[in-house]
């Protein structure tokens, strides 16, 4: 007798301590990496001993980044017996993965083994699901997953008192830097060794997984490039002299410290710095060196760049796409081949998200991905490249449906290299969420700035002028007008000053009429002599003709102005 069929939905949580709870980049990454290690080698066991065949995500050999979340169709008469192993399954992975970093101390912690088996919060919902129901099914089973996740019993991980972890805030903190033991640490807690903490920091066993986290197979020497080198990363690739750079790197090796790129920055050169880190170095010597790095730069007019940009990008109503909702005349597909679709929208968000590793792979000193699931993207970037990467994110996001009408939001976040990671994620989450509620529409770009100085700039814009005109093509030509002398900057802070104070509570000006005449009189008062003539001229008429469009259609003018005080910025700190 034939195995019934069921549709099998599989989750593994929480993704926000797995991700998002971070004070380095490491902490981001391998919280990424690691949840896609534990979905991806789950739903392969599921293919091997079950038979399963996945629709939701496409699955091959060469799958890096993989969601949380798996849907795939089961033939089994023991379908509760099935889910169970794979839970086992899954856990298991994680002990194991635990287990592998414990190399780095002298011995466990009694507490470590209970914060990392009861960590996993795993639900899964199965339903019978023969020929045709698929699309009833598909529907149902959402809804029968948010109820479990509602009435699943929370059971508690009970603890002494003591010291919590640094990044969650919620455990007890079972590691801490052997240099410097905080504060209300519990007596169970080990001493760490080397790099892996900074001094005053104590991590959970989550927490020290993740920062020493290494995926399986890979290269010993695997590592990721900190915030301040993100900012550098097109500086160091520039430079002229390769070996002065090695030079100064070597000056920092020793037993017990990894170089970080902050060391560039003469203001980190200071012997309270280098005793905070444990470095044996002296500052003087240290700066001699600098200094002959910085001769070399200021030939080549390069800049210690200190800001960088932190991308998250996110598909725009992929619910109602799955669900059908979206279709209309012109789409290829209808709720009737609901499984062909998912099917297609499956290997449609697969290549994206290879299309997205190629353009981060392509050039190191663009950034550093953290992860690409097809319809949402977080990635740190260079700020020499965040608008033509920006640019291509947009313009090869998959076509779902034939009909070329899926869009995405993303929010951009420029940051210091020193203000705490923790809280440029939440920016980055937050500037997402407010262009994506913007208007019903969504397919918005929304950038802040975040300066040192504790000043926040924001815009919410669209990607597209109505003629089809990328608005970051109008960021470039600015940056190319500055950068070629053809224009300054003056005109941006001009405008600012004349209009600021005029703005209405909903941060627009209902005389757009006069700002746009006032706006091409100040850029011509702005133009540089290579841009009155010639081919200058003509480059020049069209940039304000773009921004006079731009001006026009978009809906609030505290948006327009803040994107030409952010593109200025952007001008200031790159070269």
């Amino acid at each position: 007798m034939k195995p019934n069929s069921y549709l099998f939905l599989y989750t593994i949580g929480p993704v926000q301590s797995f991700i998002a709870r971070a004070r380095k980049t490491r902490d981001l990454w391998s919280g990424s990496a690691l949840l896609s290690e534990l979905s991806l080698k789950t739903v392969l066991y599921a293919q091997q001993k079950f038979k399963a065949q996945p629709i939701f995500p496409r699955i091959d050999g060469g799958k890096k980044f993989m969601p949380n979340r798996f849907l795939v169709m089961i033939e089994t008469d023991k379908i509760e017996e099935v889910g169970k192993q794979l839970e086992q399954y899954t856990r298991k992975l994680l002990e194991q993965r635990a287990n592998d970093v414990l190399k780095h101390v002298k011995k466990m912690p009694p507490s470590f083994d209970e914060q990392i088996k009861k960590f996993l919060q795993i639900y899964w919902v199965a339903i019978p699901c023969e020929n045709g129901e698929y699309p009833e099914k598909f529907s149902e089973i959402e809804r029968l997953l948010a109820a479990v996740k509602n009435v699943r019993a929370f059971e508690p991980l009970r603890e002494p008192q003591g010291r919590k972890c640094s990044l969650s805030g919620e455990r007890i903190a079972l590691f801490y830097n052997e240099r410097n033991k905080p504060s209300g640490i519990v007596p169970e807690a080990v001493p760490v060794g080397g790099f892996r903490l900074t001094p005053g920091e104590a991590l959970d066993a989550i927490g020290f997984l993740k920062r020493c986290y290494q995926p399986a197979n890979a290269d010993k020497s695997l590592s990721f490039p900190s915030t301040a080198e993100i900012a550098l990363s097109e500086f160091l690739a520039r430079f002229p002299k390769p070996q002065l750079l090695s030079d100064y790197k070597k000056l920092f090796e020793g037993e017990g410290y990894s170089f970080d790129a902050q060391l560039f920055f003469e203001e980190n050169l200071t012997e309270q710095y280098f005793r905070k880190y444990g470095i044996e170095v002296d500052p003087e010597k240290a700066k001699e060196l600098l200094e002959k790095i910085k001769k070399e730069a200021q030939k080549e007019n390069l800049i210690f760049q200190k800001y960088y940009a932190i991308v998250m990008l996110d598909g725009d109503n992929v619910g109602a796409w799955l669900s059908g909702s979206k279709f209309n005349s012109k789409s290829k597909f209808s709720r009737d081949n609901l499984l062909e679709y998912h099917t297609h929208v499956s290997k449609q968000l697969g290549l994206y998200a290879q299309e997205v590793e190629k353009l981060f792979s392509a050039h190191k000193g663009k950034g550093a991905l953290i992860y690409c699931g097809g319809d949402d993207v977080l990635a740190f970037v260079n700020l020499a490249h965040l608008a033509p990467i920006l640019k291509n994110l947009r313009e090869k996001l998959p076509d779902l449906d034939g009909t070329g009408r899926y869009t995405a939001t993303a929010g951009v976040v420029i940051a210091h290299y020193k203000i705490p990671l923790s809280e440029v994620l939440k920016w980055v989450r937050k500037i997402e969420k407010e262009a994506k509620d913007r208007d019903q529409n969504k397919d918005k770009l929304a950038i802040a700035v975040l300066k040192h100085s504790g000043e926040i700039e924001k815009c919410v814009i669209p990607w597209y002028l109505l003629d089809n005109t990328p608005v970051l093509d109008i960021l470039q030509k600015l940056h190319n007008a500055w950068r070629g002398e053809l224009l300054s900057t003056n005109f941006v802070r001009q405008l600012f000053n004349s209009f600021h104070r005029l703005l209405d509570t909903e941060g627009d000006f209902m005389h757009k009429n006069l700002l746009s005449v006032e706006m091409e009189r100040l850029v011509k008062r702005s133009v540089l002599n290579k841009g009155k003539t010639g081919e200058g001229k003509e480059y020049i008429d069209a940039l304000v003709k773009q921004l006079n469009q731009f001006l026009v259609e978009n809906p609030k003018l505290k948006d327009f102005m803040s994107f030409l005080g952010i593109a200025d910025f952007m001008e200031r700190k790159v070269k």
